[in-house]
């Protein structure tokens, strides 16, 4: 999924945290692991757009962000 907009990624964070938190509450703290990486990755996006950095689309790219 391409994400545009500063916004969109926070957004995408915010779901991502409430899902790790789900399943954190139910047990599934592997699952809940996951979304908050993913939550993180989204928020690293986000703040990239909003200093005028592209985004990246995996964690590597996130690292190596110039």
């Amino acid at each position: 999924m391409s994400l545009d907009t500063t916004d969109e990624y926070l957004d995408s964070a915010q779901s991502h945290l409430g899902a790790a938190r789900f399943c954190f509450e139910h047990g599934r703290n592997g699952l809940a692991g996951s979304e908050a990486y993913f939550s993180m990755i989204a928020t690293v996006n986000a703040l990239l757009l909003s200093r005028d950095r592209s985004s990246r689309e995996s964690h590597s790219g996130v690292l190596t962000n110039p």
